[in-house]
């Protein structure tokens, strides 16, 4: 059961949400970020944490929650910080030739960490689940509806413990503004990958690949060509050696390419004039959301 809920089809993926529930929780920095294009996420990345940074976070809600729920009566486990992937750092698939080599696009070494943790509701005797699960999760008497930008819509009850929690560690409006910056970075990243130039260097790229012997038409797509040989080895038709060869090996001529199309310079430049766009409109609210996220960080590193 999620605490949030969503519609549309403009609803977007969150920035590990549930941290208070799925348990997301520590993992290791990657020493080879520093060598990733410059060209990040939107709205310089204002929406994105370390894996540090993440696993704190995720603990202080776990914690916040765990207490709330302990002064209505009921128990919340703190569940072990989880060793989990980061997500990918850049959503136009942009990649530095120095990590691709040495890592690719680091999903074979992430391929095995587990699931989530079990459902803690199912420990809690059946008489009482029904009132657990109003206190983590709240009610719909006290439901916030954010609609998305470009359609849609986002959920979350403000009197459960999941929802009091985020507000402790992040600040009262942090979700409202974290929901519709999702939105509006999603409509950044379709306009940019929409426009001309890049259009234009994603050609290139994909005649720079054919010659290599790999066909994909975007970045994004010569990364599933390795999710493809990943489930072969799931299914037991490929070693994970093979896989990780052919990984390091696409991610390489990836990055090879895009270099030679300058792809880079023309996502930067379409990013920067669509990112303008946007908060010709949306600077007070942005800079309202680089604030909470500060706070945050304040609090769970002091």
């Amino acid at each position: 059961m999620d605490p949030i809920g969503r519609t549309g089809a403009a609803a977007v993926a969150t920035v590990c949400l549930a941290v208070t529930l799925v348990g997301c929780g520590a993992v290791r920095d990657e020493p080879d970020r520093a060598t990733r294009p410059a060209v990040g996420r939107p709205f310089g990345g204002v929406l994105s944490f370390s894996p540090a940074q993440q696993a704190a976070l995720s603990q202080a809600q776990h914690r916040s929650t765990a207490a709330c729920m302990a002064a209505r009566g009921f128990r919340y486990r703190v569940p072990p910080a989880l060793p989990a992937a980061a997500g990918p750092d850049n959503p136009y698939g942009l990649l530095g030739e120095e990590s691709a080599r040495v890592s690719g696009y680091g999903l074979s070494g992430h391929r095995d960490r587990g699931g989530p943790p079990p459902d803690q509701s199912a420990s809690v005797p059946p008489g009482q689940r029904a009132r657990w699960q109003r206190a983590l999760f709240g009610t719909r008497a006290h439901r916030v509806v954010v609609p998305l930008p470009g359609g849609g819509e986002v959920f979350f009850n403000t009197d459960g413990c999941v929802q009091r929690a985020r507000t402790e560690v992040y600040g009262e409006r942090w979700d409202r503004l974290q929901y519709t910056f999702q939105g509006l970075s999603h409509q950044v990243v379709t306009a940019v990958e929409r426009a001309g130039p890049v259009r234009a260097a994603h050609r290139e790229w994909a005649s720079c690949m054919e010659r290599s012997g790999l066909a994909a038409a975007t970045p994004k797509r010569s990364r599933a060509l390795v999710v493809s040989k990943l489930e072969q080895v799931a299914a037991g038709r490929l070693s994970p050696r093979e896989a990780a060869r052919f990984e390091l090996r696409t991610a390489t001529e990836d990055a090879r390419c895009q270099r030679q199309s300058a792809l880079a310079p023309a996502v930067a430049a379409a990013a920067r004039e669509e990112e303008r766009r946007v908060l010709r409109t949306r600077a007070g609210e942005f800079r309202l959301l680089r604030d909470l996220r500060a706070a945050a960080l304040g609090r769970v590193e002091d």
